[in-house]
């Protein structure tokens, strides 16, 4: 899995948000997204959309890809090269572009992922989500205790193993994808699985 073109600067957003604003069909999607969005993984999903539905909206698979590299993944992930001068190896995404892509992820939540997805690799549900992450062990008794939330952007589920410091991010189309950056993760554990207070007993 690779990645190719991240909307680091105010213009690329800008562009971005434009095209989010709207219905994407799957049929344009890779051209019009090749070099604002550019990954294996997204662009392998908006194939499958095209076999499936080629006027489908893809935005939530666009989406999906935004909230890993916003709300998983820590800026300083992102590298890119500087042409302004030889003595910059990288500069960082423009200022609110971080923001305005996280935005973006989460402004999908109504668009139905089963219009452009077929048959997801899971079931999305809570159960399925636990079922695909438990389908790392090959003992079945091995299995720790997990707990599963449903995350904002439809289709994507985070698994915290209990009495583990990381999180995992499933998400149905393509099952488990990855573990949490140790940088994000005391952020989304607090989104996603709040501390229980129990009240004293009178």
């Amino acid at each position: 899995m690779g990645s190719w073109a991240t909307p680091y600067t105010d213009a690329d957003v800008t562009r971005l948000e434009a095209l989010m604003a709207a219905p994407l069909s799957a049929s344009q999607a890779a051209d019009a997204l090749y070099d604002l969005v550019g990954d294996d993984t997204l662009f392998d999903a908006i194939l499958t959309a095209v076999e499936h539905e080629p006027n489908g909206d893809v935005r939530l698979l666009v989406a999906m890809t935004l909230d890993e590299w916003t709300n998983w993944m820590h800026p300083d992930s992102f590298e890119r090269a500087a042409s302004l001068s030889p003595a910059m190896r990288t500069l960082p995404f423009d200022d609110g572009c971080w923001n305005r892509l996280q935005a973006l992820a989460a402004s999908c939540a109504d668009v139905e992922l089963a219009s452009v997805v077929g048959e997801p690799l899971v079931e999305d549900s809570i159960e399925g989500a636990r079922a695909a992450y438990s389908a790392l062990w090959s003992d079945a008794r091995q299995v720790p205790d997990l707990q599963v939330a449903r995350t904002g952007v439809p289709g994507v589920y985070a698994v915290k193993e209990v009495g583990s410091a990381g999180i995992a991010r499933v998400e149905i189309v393509y099952g488990v994808i990855l573990e949490a950056d140790p940088r994000v993760v005391a952020s989304l554990d607090a989104a996603y699985f709040p501390a229980i207070t129990v009240s004293p007993t009178p």
